[in-house]
């Protein structure tokens, strides 16, 4: 999971959790909001039993007046608004006082009493304030700023981090002169500068691989120029024909080094075509430079049926010679058979098994290998281009190799 989901999840569950905080403590204060009205509504109903008992109206109205200015109540005098109140309203409280009726009655947000007597009846609006509910609200809408505002302090510095994995998606081996650099101080900045201080190590690593095999390569064909220049002179026509040969092989493997060097910096065009499997290993065999004589003596070709590849023909023969190869070299009795199936190519040689499974020789120079182990790196390394699958299997004292498509 993503590190921002993860993020997300804790500011969701910290966001329920002070939502549901907020929400028993408003609950809690609302109780005790109604608590302490009761005895307001209790008091005043009693107070104005008192008020109604004066025989002066004018000084009960004065009185009534004043009361209710200091206790925070207006009186509800007209009649359509005080059956409205009545119609709309929902009983939070219904008790008796000495001589009356008291309903404490509340209309959405608003809280009303109705005060019941023998000889009057009368409708208070409560316009005290609510402390709590502001004090709640108030302190909610805060801790909410804080939370989004920490959440988004938080997703803005990961910005960065989601930036470098962009660009570390961008990163491969033909393509590492994307600057990682930053000025943060920070844990990503630190992260970011190490990464482009490797990239610019293994960019000079590679540079200095492709210089010293493209510069060997092109030097080593100086003296086989000389060479087969000086072969003109040679008048014994076997001897001739035997440095040809040599000069040949030499050429052939200069250009299967420059292609693997293509083929493993990513520099390879794969050029994919219809291959028939008795071309590609008619010219893997001619990549051997064994003659006729030589092929029928030691290579056995069964060709149970023709198949067809997709694939690069030049790469794919190469991958054959390979397996050819090393099959030949550590046959005892240097005798390769070659099967030819619908969709695969088996090469089949006696010998001893190999000393470490095939996944071991995904990397050149494999350990226990007889030779370098760069033929079977190689061969798994084309295969993985060209989307093929390299199996292996030893049965009957018989090492198997299996080229076919996935």
């Amino acid at each position: 999971m993503s590190i921002y989901y993860k993020v997300r999840i804790v500011f969701l569950i910290a966001f329920v959790f002070l939502s549901a905080f907020f929400t028993i403590y408003f609950y809690m204060q609302k109780k005790e909001d109604i608590s302490i009205k009761e005895k307001r509504y209790t008091q005043m109903a009693f107070l104005m039993e008192n008020i109604y008992q004066v025989p002066n109206l004018d000084i009960q109205n004065k009185a009534l007046k004043t009361f209710l200015d200091e206790s925070d109540f207006k009186l509800v005098a007209s009649k359509q608004r005080h059956q409205e109140v009545l119609n709309k309203a929902v009983i939070e409280l219904d008790k008796n006082a000495t001589q009356s009726q008291i309903k404490m009655l509340r209309v959405l947000g608003d809280f009303y009493l109705y005060i019941q007597h023998p000889k009057y009846i009368q409708l208070l609006e409560d316009v005290a304030d609510r402390p709590f509910l502001n004090r709640t609200v108030i302190l909610y809408l805060l801790s909410l700023f804080f939370l989004f505002g920490l959440y988004f302090w938080l997703m803005h510095s990961l910005k960065p981090l989601k930036k470098l994995q962009e660009k570390i998606q961008y990163i491969t081996e033909d393509n590492l002169n994307i600057s990682m650099k930053s000025n943060r101080k920070d844990e990503i900045g630190d992260v970011a500068n190490a990464l482009d201080s490797a990239l610019r190590r293994v960019e000079a690593m590679i540079d200095s691989r492709q210089l010293f095999l493209r510069t060997l390569m092109h030097e080593l064909k100086t003296p086989i120029a000389k060479g087969k220049l000086l072969n003109e002179f040679v008048e014994d026509a076997t001897l001739k024909k035997g440095y040809e040969r040599v000069f040949e092989r030499l050429n052939l493997l200069i250009e299967e080094f420059s292609k693997v060097e293509k083929m493993l910096s990513s520099c390879y065009s794969v050029k994919n075509a219809k291959c028939s499997t008795i071309d590609l290993v008619e010219n893997a065999l001619e990549l051997t430079l064994m003659d006729e004589k030589e092929i029928a003596q030691h290579i056995s070709l069964v060709v149970v049926e023709e198949g067809w590849f997709q694939s690069d023909f030049e790469l794919l023969s190469l991958a054959l010679k390979n397996l050819i190869d090393n099959a030949m070299k550590y046959a005892p009795d240097k005798q390769v058979q070659i099967v030819l199936e619908c969709n695969k190519i088996t090469i089949i040689n006696k010998g001893e098994r190999l000393p470490q499974p095939l996944e071991s020789y995904k990397t050149p120079f494999a350990k226990e290998s007889h030779g370098l182990g760069l033929g079977l790196y190689i061969v798994q390394k084309i295969a993985a281009l060209l989307s093929l699958k390299c199996t292996y299997k030893y049965t009957d004292k018989q090492n198997i190799f299996y080229l076919q498509k996935k």
